[in-house]
């Protein structure tokens, strides 16, 4: 089986990269007619026997850049990656996974994936501050990456990526629900305004929350405090514009 190990990985690799749709390992090994009666014996895909090899990542990874395949590499990875004992290895098989070319196929699964690629790095806290970041930035609705990435800015005192992430998120915040809209801008604000003596950063946060909700009072009301402190009239003007052209007809 071990001399064997080279032909099928090989077998396969050319078969993923010449075959876009993927055939799953089964076909790939059962294609292969001298190694037929041993994958009978054994009654395992190769990822079982030899988790680790270079070129069963290699494979996971051409089929992953796929639409038509990404859903079974995904699987297939994260097989992949649960079989790998080495904490690093399995880290990198997940950043492979949800940094790679197939990860807009992959939504249902993002939170899920993130989570395990956080808990691959929960003892480096730099690393994990990282990546939780990150996974705020990738799946914004979910709270806990947000109360992760604020514990560990916390923690280590490095409060930058974490408010790098609200601003991102602010920044295209109408792919969010008006209520995720809500709830990250105003953990943003408050998050800036606890480690940054930025009253701008603030107040940008401030406007991208109505420019995406214009019905949102609180965000409003800390706008119209700021400008009336600063005398802005004509930023103070524009909001309430904003703020009514976006009120429902009466008619």
């Amino acid at each position: 089986w071990v001399r064997a190990s080279d032909g099928i990985i090989d077998a396969m690799l050319t078969a993923s990269l010449a075959e876009p749709g993927f055939a799953p390992l089964q076909h790939a090994l059962m294609a292969i007619p001298a190694l037929r009666e041993i994958y009978r014996q054994s009654n395992e895909e190769l990822v079982d026997v030899m988790p680790s090899e270079p070129r069963l990542l290699a494979v996971a990874m051409s089929a992953l850049g796929h639409t038509e395949s990404a859903e079974k590499a995904s699987v297939l990875l994260e097989r992949i990656a649960e079989a790998t004992d080495s904490p690093e290895d399995r880290a990198r098989v997940y950043e492979s996974i949800l940094l790679g070319p197939g990860a807009a196929a992959l939504s249902e699964k993002r939170a899920e994936l993130f989570e395990a690629w956080l808990a691959s790095v929960s003892d480096d806290s730099n690393r994990a501050l990282e990546v939780a970041s990150r996974a705020a930035r990738e799946v914004p609705e979910y709270a806990p990456f947000w109360d992760r990435a604020e514990e560990l800015a916390r923690e280590l005192k490095l409060p930058a990526l974490v408010a790098e992430a609200y601003r991102v998120v602010l920044s295209d915040a109408r792919r969010l629900s008006e209520e995720d809209i809500l709830s990250v801008g105003e953990r943003g604000v408050s998050f800036q305004e606890e480690w940054f003596d930025d009253p701008e950063a603030a107040t940008l946060m401030l406007r991208l929350v109505i420019d995406a909700v214009p019905t949102a009072a609180w965000a409003f009301e800390r706008l119209k405090l700021i400008y009336n402190a600063g005398e802005r009239w004509d930023e103070l003007f524009t909001l309430y514009d904003h703020v009514i052209a976006a009120q429902p007809d009466d008619e």
